[in-house]
């Protein structure tokens, strides 16, 4: 309420707008208070009929209306208004009488500070709030003793700005936007007292929660001005809390021998560096900035700006000088300056005398503070920053949008190990996810429109094209910068992995359908690591329109803009070697077991797991499997010689001296595949091998005999002090638990650290129970396969076509060749629209073609039921760890297994080899039929029979 001249004087011409819109844009609210301006009492009044106000703040020249009869009848028309008044000059308040200030809730003097409106503001809202706020959610409180408007107007000012600035950098350390929420809202509420009386009373009320008192030396007392009522005040608050800091401040400079014996700070308030006095005093008593730690005499030795940075210092810290801040409280005050409440609760009661021995209270501030910090930043999704990029965060995201499905179930395994503080059952093993970052969806989308790159949606670039394009293409600013943090703190490689929104979904998933990168990140010139990091991604980005990929999503009825692509930039885990990196064990676990072999039981679940990169494992490569149940017992019927053959030959690590980039295509092109007589020279065979003696034709665990090593994991799985498998097994069931159905979990492990480290979470593929199915009481003769292995529930209908390859055709060292014949006859069957059964050797989908016939999904995507088969001189174990079959099993793709021996599986050979076929070539047979098929799968017993047509 002023006339136009005074508005437009102390909002300087939107200077106003522009300080509260700065301020609460800092504190990153949404709303900043909505300021009207009236001319007149009258006009006011006429406004509050409309609408409601929180403050009204009245000029002392305004209207005829006098300013007690204004106040009275603001409060009888809405008694929740408070009215102000900012006096233009003190002689304005010098001419008021006191009855004329009757109803108004505080007077306040305009010193050329536009931040004095601010304070007003920031007074009402802290009135209203403080009862809630302290008593019930520990806020800090600041008490101001002053009864001149003028020192009160000129204190409140800075003392805000402070409060807000300090609030400010609060926030720009919260990890997320929920835990900033939480910092603004518990910054410090102060409490202005202008009479002995409120000040004591305010002191006794908030004494638990005072940050520090800040008084005047004169000031009423028992209804009269008393010259030492300060003093007299300082003297109860000192006898009840005796650390309290006090800042005494009088225009008397003689009163500074007072405040000194009384252990208080002093400020004269005609000095000219009051401004400066007063905010150092905050600063350096009550908490406000960096926490200073001095020597006994005042030097200065060390400073931190952060909890974090804090930590960091104590070590190098002398223990006479945190004796000398602990002795102080001032560790506590600083905290709960900063809204760390709960720390400093913990901290505040312990005593230096408790300490017996030098460096223990430091050890204790250590373990205190680190612990809440990994606390914080363990099990959050905290928003990337230079800050959280320093410290404990183990799961980043870089921009706005979806984590997408792979970095979903990541982070939801990062929130569930946390919430419950989990390690392994005996506590022998560390459970963790490795530090990982993601770049969210919606960078991905700002970065197709930066750099027009919408085309790729429709197809109409080559994958080649795509590529080039991507890669030329340029990330958002904002991406960049923080990927050069990124690039600058990290040292160890990546692995850059998709994570695209349909992946990892328990239906129609699109696991292993995209690229990933792994990176040495060892240059020593940031900016070449940063070029290769941003190319990995934008190569991921890409990978979302390849030819491959708009083919998957096509057999899904899924549109192109239903595909958003995240990426998560995972540390990769594993220890150096040389020139090479990589883990001692990778693996897949899996908490149902579709082919148990008694006494297990499918819920037992299995585990597949390898030396060196998981690609082994999730790729179909030779890799062993075993049973968290029952660790020892054998999953499949092999002789010694199949284990012989079928055992890990080769594993996989990173080059690290192959530091140029390699685009997609070659995603994997600085991977090294290596015989295992190298990871025995690097030292890392003697927990996870065997030896096979020929001459005996027996294994014997560890590498303690001569012979050949073979990849079994006996002396871990043996060694009960790791408890390894017991600790994958709980982990599934966890997992199981959280997730609510079937989970398929990738991990490494470093036997020497006692570390596992889940690398992916994600629902198993569903095998659809749906009506019943009975595999009873078919005639032999009328069977053309049965098996106890399927995978799959229901009747299979609609196919006429079996492509398969005889076992006299197939060669071990052409599966290359007959992968591509199968593709030539899947496009045949595609075009003319029809189905198949697909009837083969080894193990689909393979990456290693020496196991299998390594088709990738759109080369045999017209199957509806897949069988694998084995053979004299080919006996290959089931794969059920790698993606090729997550994808076939969650499209409802029937999937069968057929043993030559050993588990009542059959297969009628000589039939198939009698059917006319359609056409063939080297190695594939086509035939086809009049009549359907009939195929039945008992997903209940794991069972699936074809009947001959």
């Amino acid at each position: 309420m002023a006339s136009a001249y005074d508005a437009f004087v102390i909002g300087e011409d939107d200077r106003l707008h522009d300080v509260l819109f700065g301020e609460y844009q800092g504190l990153q609210l949404r709303y900043t208070p909505r300021i009207s301006r009236v001319s007149s009492a009258q006009e006011a009044l006429d406004r509050l009929a409309e609408t409601s106000f929180d403050l009204i703040i009245a000029m002392s020249r305004v209207g005829a209306m006098p300013l007690d009869k204004f106040a009275e009848e603001v409060k009888r028309r809405s008694p929740d208004t408070s009215v102000a008044l900012l006096a233009y000059s003190a002689a304005d308040l010098n001419r008021l009488q006191p009855k004329e200030l009757h109803g108004v809730n505080r007077a306040y003097l305009w010193n050329g500070n536009v931040r004095i409106l601010l304070a007003m503001i920031k007074q009402v809202e802290d009135a209203r709030n403080i009862e809630h706020d302290v008593l019930e959610g520990g806020v800090q409180v600041v008490l101001l003793v002053e009864d001149s408007v003028r020192f009160y107007s000129y204190y409140l000012p800075q003392l805000y700005t402070e409060i807000l600035l300090q609030t400010g950098s609060l926030i720009e350390e919260g990890i997320n936007l929920r835990h900033r929420m939480l910092r603004m809202r518990a910054r410090p509420k102060v409490v202005l007292a202008s009479d002995y009386e409120t000040a004591l009373t305010m002191f006794e009320r908030y004494q638990n929660r005072l940050l520090g008192v800040i008084t005047d030396i004169q000031f009423p007392k028992d209804g009269e001005l008393t010259p030492d009522a300060g003093l007299r005040l300082i003297r109860q608050i000192r006898a009840a809390a005796p650390d309290m800091p006090i800042l005494l401040q009088s225009s008397n400079r003689n009163a500074a021998a007072a405040a000194k014996a009384l252990d208080c700070s002093f400020l004269a308030k005609g000095d000219p560096g009051l401004a400066d006095g007063f905010r150092g005093f905050l600063r350096e008593h009550m908490g406000f900035g960096a926490f200073v730690f001095r020597t006994e005499d005042g030097t200065e030795v060390a400073r931190a700006s952060d909890l974090a940075e804090l930590v960091d210092s104590l070590p190098a810290v002398d223990d006479k000088s945190i004796d000398y801040h602990a002795g102080r409280n001032h560790f506590s005050k600083w905290l709960l300056a900063r809204t760390e409440f709960e720390l400093a609760h913990m901290i505040r009661p312990r005593k230096v005398s408790e300490f017996s021995h030098p460096g223990d209270l430091k050890r204790f501030l250590i373990r205190a503070l680190s612990e809440t910090l990994e606390e914080r930043y363990s099990g959050s999704v905290t928003e990337f920053t230079r800050l959280a990029s320093k410290r404990r965060s183990a799961f980043m995201k870089i921009g706005e949008g979806s984590l997408g499905g792979k970095a979903r179930g990541l982070g939801f395994l990062n929130s569930l190990l946390s919430r419950r503080r989990m390690r392994s059952p005996r506590d022998a093993l560390r459970v963790e996810i490795p530090r990982s970052t993601v770049v969210a969806t919606e960078i991905f989308e700002e970065f197709l429109t930066l750099n027009d790159l919408r085309p790729s949606y429709r197809g109409l670039m080559s994958d080649a094209e795509l590529r080039e394009a991507f890669d030329a293409a340029r990330l958002p600013e904002l991406a960049v910068e923080d990927l050069r943090i990124l690039a600058e703190r990290a040292d160890y490689p990546f692995a850059v992995r998709s994570s695209a929104s349909s992946e990892d979904a328990q239906f129609q998933p699109t696991a292993g359908l995209y690229e990933t990168y792994f990176l040495p990140n060892n240059d020593p010139d940031v900016e070449v690591r940063l070029d290769r990091l941003c190319r990995a991604v934008r190569m991921v980005f890409a990978s979302t329109f390849t030819e491959r990929a708009r083919n998957r999503r096509a057999s899904l009825q899924r549109g192109i803009s239903e595909e958003k692509m995240a990426v998560l930039i995972q540390r990769l885990v594993g220890r150096v070697h040389g020139e090479r990196f990589y883990p001692s064990v990778s693996g897949v676990m899996q908490s149902r077991n579709y082919y148990p072999v008694p006494p297990l039981k499918s819920e037992d679940g299995v585990v597949y797991a390898a030396l060196g990169l998981g690609s082994t494992v999730v790729d179909g490569g030779c890799c062993h499997a075993f049973s968290p149940a029952r660790p020892s017992a054998p999953l499949q019927s092999f002789s010694t010689k199949d284990w012989f053959r079928n055992a890990q030959r080769e594993f996989l690590a990173l080059d690290l001296s192959l530091r140029d980039f390699l685009p997609a295509g070659e995603s994997r092109a600085n991977l090294l595949s290596l015989p295992v007589s190298q990871a025995e020279e690097d030292g890392v065979l003697a927990p996870i091998a065997s030896t096979y003696i020929q001459a005996d034709d027996r294994l014997y665990e560890g590498i303690g005999r001569k012979g050949a090593r073979l990849i079994t994991f006996a002396p871990l799985l043996a060694d009960t002090d790791h408890a390894f498998a017991e600790t994958l097994g709980w982990l599934m069931e966890l997992s199981e638990q959280a997730v609510g159905c079937p989970v398929e979990l990738e991990f490494t492990f470093d036997p020497e650290a006692r570390r596992l480290s889940v690398l992916q979470l994600r629902p198993m593929p569903s095998r659809s129970p749906g009506g019943e199915v009975s595999l009873d009481d078919i005639p032999g003769a009328d069977l053309l396969l049965k098996t106890p292995r399927a995978l799959g529930h229901g009747e299979i209908t609609g196919v006429r076509n079996i492509l398969f390859i005889p076992p006299e055709a197939f060669e071990r060292s052409k599966t290359r060749a007959i992968a591509a014949e199968l593709a030539k006859f899947n496009a045949r069957l595609k075009s003319r629209s029809e189905t198949t059964l697909l009837i083969g050797p080894g193990r689909w989908g393979s990456a290693d073609p020496l196991l299998g016939i390594p088709v990738r999904w759109e080369d045999i995507d017209s199957a509806k039921a897949i069988v694998e088969t084995t053979h004299e001189g080919f006996v290959v174990e089931p794969s059920l760890g790698t993606h090729f079959l997550h994808n076939v099993v969650s499209l409802g793709v029937g999937y069968l297994t057929i043993r030559h021996r050993g588990d009542e599986s059959f297969l009628d050979w000589d039939w198939l080899r009698a059917l006319k076929t359609v056409d063939q070539s080297e190695h594939v047979r086509w035939a086809r039929f009049e009549e359907p098929l009939k195929i039945y799968i008992d997903g209940s017993i794991g069972a699936g029979v074809v009947l001959k047509t």
